[in-house]
C-alpha cells in the first residue's frame, strides 16, 4: 500500500504560508480602520462640546421669553439664580477648593 502524498496536509500547509503573507496586510487593514475609526471620535466629541455651548446660548433666550409672556416672573428668576449659586457653592465645597472654617 503507497500512502504517497499527504494531499490535506499539504493544502493546510500551503494555506498556513498564504495566511502568513496576508497576515500583515490584514493587520494594517485592522490598524488603519482603527486609526480610521478613532478620527471619527475624535471629530465627534469636538462637536459635542459645541453643540453644549450652542444649547447653552439658548438659555438666556428661553429666560427673556418666559419673562416676557408672564411664564416666569422677577422673584422666580431670582430664586433660580440663588438656588444656582448656591449648588456651585456646594460643588466647590464638595471638591475641597473653598474652606469652611
Amino acid at each position: 500500500m503507497d500512502v504517497g502524498e499527504n494531499i490535506g496536509a499539504k493544502l493546510r500547509a500551503d494555506q498556513a504560508e498564504a495566511d502568513k503573507r496576508h497576515g500583515p496586510g490584514r493587520a494594517e487593514k485592522r490598524a488603519a480602520m482603527a486609526r480610521g475609526a478613532g478620527a471619527g471620535n475624535e471629530g465627534e466629541s469636538r462637536r459635542e462640546p459645541c453643540e453644549g455651548r450652542a444649547a447653552e446660548a439658548e438659555v438666556p433666550l428661553a429666560l427673556a421669553a418666559a419673562l416676557k409672556s408672564g411664564n416666569m416672573g422677577v422673584m422666580d428668576y431670582y430664586n433660580m439664580k440663588n438656588i444656582q449659586a448656591d449648588s456651585h457653592m456646594r460643588e466647590q465645597i464638595a471638591e475641597n477648593k473653598v474652606w469652611i472654617y
